[in-house]
């Protein structure tokens, strides 16, 4: 049994995530491609660009991850479970709307870091192929 404030605190890091005004709509398909589910999230994406100074050639980076409250894949039914009953979400699919509601991309999860105190799994993406 969890107490009241945790409670409260899971139901609050779920709502913020998933509906507070800074949630990104998100499609997950599994590697089987035989099901998927629509979820709110909170989804950032970073791109740079700099000059090695050392061999004076351009390098890039990107890095994206999507945050996923685990109460809607659990009401959606989801497989995110391995055989062990651990989460797992590797090389699922992700499909991002961006904030203009438009199709920001699709991606593939490179690692997921499931939070039990606040029940919330950030996922780690790398584009797909």
């Amino acid at each position: 049994m969890i107490g009241a404030v945790l409670a409260q605190a899971r139901k609050d890091a779920a709502s913020f995530s998933a509906s507070a005004g800074f949630q990104v709509q998100a499609t997950l398909t599994t590697p089987d491609g035989l099901t998927s589910i629509t979820v709110n999230g909170l989804g950032t994406g970073t791109w740079m660009t700099f000059d090695d100074m050392r061999s004076g050639k351009p390098v890039s980076s990107t890095s994206n991850s999507f945050n996923i409250p685990l109460a809607q894949l659990i009401a959606g039914n989801y497989p995110y479970l391995n055989t062990r009953g651990g989460i797992n979400l590797n090389n699922h699919k992700v499909t991002i709307t961006d904030s203009d509601g438009n199709l920001g991309g699709t991606f593939v999860i490179n690692e997921q870091h499931p939070n039990s105190t606040f029940g919330l799994i950030v996922c780690i993406l790398g584009r797909a192929a």
